[in-house]
């Protein structure tokens, strides 16, 4: 799916990708998580609200595409008019994942620190 995308060059809904044919349940559903799977994996994005008047559009992830330094993939995200928002949203995501706090190691999870802190307070291990 990821050398479907990246083919095209333009972000794509799930049925664009398996070519509007009809496929068996179990392939489609097989394919369905692994689209999924590189979703969450970071290595695509997913453009759009995911209903049926607007399908998600799934594209190269824009930290790949600034890695790979691809002029033609970048004007093709910069030209879909969900992917800023969507990128940012995701963007963010990423990063609040880890926020660096004096005192605290690089990496450190606040979030996850701060849930075991108050388990301890509570006397749980």
């Amino acid at each position: 799916m990821f050398d479907i995308i990246h083919h095209h060059g333009r972000p794509m809904t799930f049925d664009e990708m398996r070519g509007g044919e009809k496929q068996p349940a179990a392939l489609e559903r097989s394919a369905r998580r692994a689209l999924h799977g590189m979703v969450k994996a970071k290595a695509l994005i997913a453009l759009g609200d995911g209903g049926r008047a607007e399908p998600h559009r799934y594209f190269i992830h824009p930290l790949l595409i600034g890695f790979w330094k691809d002029e033609t993939l970048q004007a093709a995200l910069k030209a879909d008019p969900g992917a800023k928002a969507a990128a940012a949203k995701d963007m963010a995501e990423m990063f609040s994942q880890t926020i660096t706090t004096p005192g605290l190691a690089p990496g450190f999870c606040f979030a996850k620190g701060l849930r075991a802190r108050e388990r301890r307070a509570r006397g749980e291990r």
